[in-house]
């Protein structure tokens, strides 16, 4: 790619040159900081998130102050105030509010989807977070009188439109690149299902047990995210099944404080655990099987059930992520914003009865198949998030000066 010709040093902190006939101007000589405060009874509520502001869902709670929320204009640029929302921007579409954490941004003079790019990239966002306080380096905020004084390179108004133009028509080709890579994940996910489904499907004929009858259930509790922390008392909260286990584990990837450790149900054998609620009735009652010695904190909205008879805990909780199951917990879940799925429910699952050995040749075989679809999709996931730091180093590149773009002829979109 292409380079201008001549360059002028700046000597920002975050910047050391830019094209030279770009100019610089300081974030209050370039917007008007909109603090209006509304409600958002008036202004529909809008969430600032890394994928761009977005309208709140509808099941939301409203509120009745009158000032519980900034006013936000189409074209304003939104940007998220605290250090671990990193990224959480970018230029709003809709009239609407947000919450008072934000800082929003009136522009003024400037072509709106440039300066989108330019305050998104990670260039400026590092700088952003960089003039901020705070006690604790992971919860840094940065006001507006923090960031007023920041420099922004500023090309011509063309200039801006050319940029913000080949940005769009680059990041829908790689966004393309990543839907197919997301696609093929999906694919391997259903044929895990797929594998899972069938191997239980050979069972069909034998005895089937309620587990009830082999073990017991119980609730995890005593401590909430707010009790997270960089210690050794691993702990396990009811997202982390959605978000971070397959179908067992060994350790937790969550530490907590000693306080929240202290007041936790425990568990220090293995068990299959259960979601309680969740956002979604497709998902509700996910199963883990914990398959470690050591001492783990289980929190609440987490069902936990020991088995006492002779039942593999991963042969459990293989089963009762089955279609089958699924569907079963999906008939019988409750809730509609929040789902929620009760012992009562789980105690009537009935899993086909077969010798350990049995079990554990099952198990093996699906571990093994499991694994290989996993190994897969670990490098669908590395392929996109290359392409990620792609559209985000291209970004920077260009809003930065870095690349010429002006000469390069855009497809007209289709």
């Amino acid at each position: 790619m292409n380079k201008y010709e001549n360059y002028r040093e700046i000597g920002l902190p975050w910047l050391k040159e830019i094209p030279a006939h770009w100019r610089i101007s300081k974030v209050n000589n370039m917007f008007e900081e909109r603090r209006e405060k509304v409600s958002d009874k008036e202004y529909e509520a809008l969430s600032v998130t890394k994928m761009g502001i977005l309208k709140q869902l509808q099941n939301v709670a409203k509120t009745n102050s009158g000032e519980n929320r900034k006013k936000v204009i189409k074209n304003d640029f939104v940007i998220n105030s605290r250090s671990d929302r990193k990224g959480s921007s970018g230029l709003s579409e809709f009239n609407g509010s947000v919450s008072l954490i934000n800082i929003v941004l009136k522009i003024e003079r400037e072509f709106p989807k440039y300066i989108h790019y330019l305050l998104k990239s990670v260039a400026f966002q590092e700088e952003f977070y960089r003039n901020g306080k705070g006690i604790v380096a992971d919860l840094w905020s940065t006001n507006y009188q923090n960031m007023k004084n920041i420099y922004l390179p500023i090309p011509s108004f063309s200039e801006q439109q050319q940029i913000a133009n080949y940005l769009d028509w680059k990041i829908v080709e790689i966004d393309k690149l990543i839907d197919i890579e997301k696609q093929k994940i999906l694919e391997l996910e259903k044929f895990k299902q797929k594998f899972i489904d069938e191997a239980f499907d050979t069972l069909s004929d034998y005895k089937h047990l309620k587990l009830s009858k082999l073990g017991n259930f119980k609730k995890g509790g005593g401590f909430s995210r707010v009790n997270i922390s960089n210690t050794t008392n691993e702990a396990i909260l009811y997202g982390d099944i959605y978000t971070k286990y397959n179908y067992w584990f060994k350790e937790c990837r969550t530490t907590i404080d000693n306080r929240g450790f202290n007041n936790a149900k425990h568990l220090n054998e293995s068990a299959v655990l259960f979601t309680a609620s969740g956002e979604t009735k497709d998902d509700i009652g996910k199963s883990v099987a914990y398959i470690g010695k050591h001492k783990i904190a289980v929190g609440g909205d987490i069902i936990i059930y020991r088995v006492e008879k002779e039942f593999s805990v991963k042969y459990i909780s293989y089963y009762c992520n089955t279609s089958k199951i699924k569907n079963k917990k999906y008939v019988e879940s409750t809730g509609e914003i929040i789902v929620h799925i009760s012992p009562e429910v789980l105690k009537n699952i009935k899993i086909p009865s077969i010798s350990m050995d049995e079990q554990n040749r099952l198990v093996t075989k699906i571990d093994n198949f499991i694994k290989l679809q996993n190994n897969i999709i670990v490098i669908k996931n590395n392929i996109i998030e290359n392409y990620i730091q792609l559209k985000q180093s291209l970004i920077s590149e260009v809003v930065t000066g870095q690349i010429d773009v002006r000469n390069v002829k855009i497809p007209e979109r289709k």
